[in-house]
């Protein structure tokens, strides 16, 4: 459509047919969908680094890839499998909030924090369960595989995920 046609349209008051209507939804709908999945794979990627980062400082699910002191586990293990586990899992997803927080567009945060406990709930058990592999994989220790270490590393993460969507408001509106 030139110019000339939209200018002439417009002066004509008339109303788009209710086909172009259901197709403009329907595709701006489509983009939407893709925005989302793009989004959600950048804070995949963002988590998998920051994670990997945090593998450094606390060996998660008997899997110390960097060779970490295992001084830090020890101090949350005299407290039990479930401090341990959730300091772990918010710990991990800590980090990764903070970088999604200053890696990512307002825009791509803000439309991952609107599906905000789905995401956060996806992302956590995603992280759970690949951790949990690589651990299984990994370790001849199976403690760190144990029900209530991994329930409460899941807590933890869920936790400090779903308390980042309040950070980020606060983080966007001091910029």
């Amino acid at each position: 459509m030139s110019e000339k046609e939209f200018i002439k349209f417009m002066k004509a008051n008339q109303s788009p047919s209710q086909n172009l209507d259901e197709l403009v939804i329907a595709h701006q709908g489509n983009l939407f969908a893709q925005d989302r999945i793009i989004v959600f794979s950048k804070v995949v990627a963002i988590h998998a680094l920051a994670g990997t980062a945090t593998l450094a400082v606390c060996p998660q699910f008997g899997w110390n890839p960097f060779g970490a002191n295992p001084q830090t586990m020890h101090i949350f293990m005299g407290y039990g499998m479930w401090a341990c586990g959730l300091f772990c899992g918010s710990l991990f997803m800590v980090l990764g909030a903070f970088l999604k927080l200053v890696l990512l567009q307002k825009s791509s945060v803000s439309l991952y924090y609107r599906n905000g406990i789905k995401n956060s709930f996806m992302l956590s058990s995603l992280f759970l369960f690949m951790m949990m592999t690589a651990g299984a994989m990994t370790s001849s220790d199976n403690i760190f595989l144990g029900f209530v270490f991994a329930l409460f590393w899941w807590l933890g993460a869920l936790i400090a995920e779903t308390l980042s969507f309040g950070a980020q408001k606060l983080f966007h509106q001091i910029q």
